[in-house]
């Protein structure tokens, strides 16, 4: 993969210049002296740190040959993880920044998600994949694989090489919700995944109809508990499903469930024309028509107000409690994916997180972006999975 010789590490029992205090070194035998040194960006330390956990990637270290035969596979599990260049014969570049790495040629990256084209989380993959890829120079594809309320993509990665080079745009319902439904589904994706970074939060919001005589949670719930609500949602067992099954079940409430699994984009439409009484949609396709004042909000599910539309209240302000929970986007690998290269991707999407450019073009989706280290979303996802899976079992809720 190296253009020029390969580097060697070697244990410091063996050469002891470079840094001895790291207890690694890096040379590239049988050149002159000046060729020898490999060159880095920034901070030697780092570049040791990276060492050691390309160390702990190949397994087995043999002091007396280097990382040997095993080295080209490690290589093609990091090299795309940060950008490079390879100098003169002889001599390799490894950089620290974005990531550490070593020179190589790159292959296209996919991220599968399991959502429409056009959608908010179809949106956020490509969003944050063009700015990974001016990063890096790496494409990131993206392509949506749809079907079975994202089982179809979620089984495509979790049965993917795990080299990192393929990932998934996953989210509430593939990590937090599909095993609840489908108890013998051979994917567990708590297990099966290695969680990379969180990219971004959306507000959910209960949306009415403009002729429905509720126009606040309260209001909303009295009305409920009189008579019967059309509601629509995306499909049976979708988190905003869940949602919605949630408020009837814990307050009493008298709600009737209108699935649009083919066609969410018609519900809001048929809200607008006082055809459905409710529809529990994400903000963004719901911010056009909030704005013509075609439909109205009742509130949105998140633990605060959204920026994007801060006159409505949520939930919870109104006393309305359990709901405390949007919209999350993250990107996951395949079980087995080399830690090493799950922190660095990781670092990766943190950095292109914090460009200015990508937060804007994110806004334009009504999205926020949300960096995180692989434990905080690991964290998440236990969390979503424990949280989801009892409002399953007290709602009774069942996917045909």
């Amino acid at each position: 993969m190296l253009r020029g010789r390969r580097p060697r590490l070697f244990h410091p029992r063996h050469y002891s210049a470079g840094w001895p205090s790291l207890g690694l070194d890096v040379q590239c035998p049988r050149e002159p002296a000046e060729r020898r040194d490999v060159a880095f960006h920034r901070g030697p330390h780092l570049l040791g740190r990276a060492l050691g956990r390309l160390e702990a990637a190949v397994g087995e270290f043999r002091p007396d040959r280097g990382v040997g035969k095993d080295l080209p596979d490690v290589e093609r599990q990091l090299v795309a993880y940060g950008r490079g260049r390879t100098g003169r014969q002889g001599e390799a570049e490894v950089g620290v920044g974005n990531g550490v790495f070593l020179a190589a040629d790159l292959g296209d990256r996919r991220n599968v998600v399991p959502y429409g084209p056009g959608t908010a989380p179809d949106m956020i993959a490509r969003v944050v994949g063009e700015q990974l890829s001016r990063q890096t120079g790496q494409s990131f594809v993206v392509e949506n694989k749809l079907g079975a309320g994202g089982k179809i993509g979620t089984e495509a990665v979790a049965d993917a090489k795990a080299d990192g080079y393929t990932l998934l745009l996953g989210g509430k319902d593939t990590h937090g919700i599909l095993t609840h439904l489908y108890p013998e589904w051979r994917i567990k994706p708590e297990k099966d995944f290695a969680p990379v970074a969180l990219l971004a939060r959306i507000q959910n919001v209960l949306l009415a109809s403009p002729q429905l005589p509720a126009s606040n949670p309260q209001e909303f719930l009295a009305l409920a508990r009189q008579k019967e609500l059309r509601y629509g949602t995306p499909g049976v067992g979708t988190n905003l499903h869940l949602a919605a099954a949630y408020l009837q079940d814990s307050y009493g409430l008298k709600l009737l469930h209108i699935p649009y699994s083919r066609s969410f984009a018609e519900a809001l439409p048929t809200l607008a024309r006082g055809e459905l009484d409710l529809v529990m949609a994400g903000l963004p396709p719901a911010m056009p028509l909030l704005k013509d004042g075609r439909i109205k909000a009742i509130a949105v599910t998140g633990t605060q107000r959204s920026r994007f539309a801060p006159d409505i209240p949520t939930f919870a302000e109104s006393g309305v409690a359990g709901l405390e929970s949007g919209g999350w986007f993250a990107l996951f690998a395949p079980k087995g994916t080399p830690q090493v290269a799950v922190d660095i991707l990781s670092r990766q999407v943190a950095d292109a997180l914090r460009e200015p450019a990508v937060a804007e073009k994110l806004s334009g989706v009504y999205a926020d972006p949300a960096p995180s280290s692989p434990a905080e979303l690991a964290k998440l996802v236990a969390d979503e999975t424990q949280r989801w899976g009892k409002v399953v079992a007290d709602t009774g809720i069942k996917v045909e």
